[in-house]
């Protein structure tokens, strides 16, 4: 294996929730007569910080602090994320990693909470090192939860990758001293991801297969 452990990125690349967003945020911005928005325009847009994000959506901050947006954005994500699932071959790829001694750890700015009840809801905890998210709803830059988990890993730094589906993941893995892969079809364009230069794949088996 060219790795010792793999560092997942959660929302878009274990957990396939990019359409559940994208509808989210249409509704919003439709209640509010802006838009329009689909699965294509977010996908241009997402980005970190996620107050950006929503910016350039189309809402006014002016008008609506960004805190309170992103509180009613999750109050009706954590109604329905149990509707989505694994991304295709999450289970298969996880499995045959942990069959094959690599160990595992979760990385999101997703809230700590949110992580937790999605990783033990798919029953990938007990497969985990590590489960770590952000303590608030605002999915600020998981660089310093990064840097904290690369310190403590099983595996030297150079042994470390870190799969994700956005530009953010590619600055995250730069910033914590990783390799890193990205995948397409989650929150990102392919045209964003490959404009990082990262290895770009079309789904986590041909991931694996490039793993061994």
């Amino acid at each position: 294996m060219r790795y010792d452990h793999v560092i997942w990125d959660w929302n878009g690349t274990l957990l396939d929730d990019a359409a559940l967003v994208a509808e989210i945020m249409r509704d919003m911005l439709r209640r509010r007569a802006l838009g329009p928005f689909d699965l294509q325009r977010h996908r241009e847009l997402f980005t970190h910080p996620v107050s950006d994000y929503y910016r350039d959506a189309g809402f006014d901050f002016d008008l609506e602090p960004f805190e309170r947006l992103t509180v009613e954005f999750h109050e009706l994500y954590l109604r329905r994320w149990r509707e989505c699932s694994l991304t295709l071959d999450a289970e298969t790829v996880v499995s045959t990693l942990s069959g094959r001694r690599v160990t595992q750890s979760i990385l999101s700015a997703g809230q700590q909470q949110m992580i937790d009840e999605g990783a033990a809801h798919f029953g990938l905890t007990e497969r985990m090192f590590a489960v770590l998210g952000l303590d608030d709803f605002h999915a600020e830059s998981k660089v310093d939860r990064g840097r904290s988990l690369v310190s403590r890993l099983p595996a030297p730094a150079e042994r470390v990758l870190l799969v994700g589906d956005t530009g953010h993941d590619h600055e995250v893995a730069t910033a914590i001293g990783v390799d890193v892969a990205l995948i397409e079809r989650g929150h990102a364009t392919r045209e964003r991801l490959e404009a990082t230069g990262a290895p770009l794949f079309g789904s986590l088996r041909e991931l694996l297969a490039w793993m061994t």
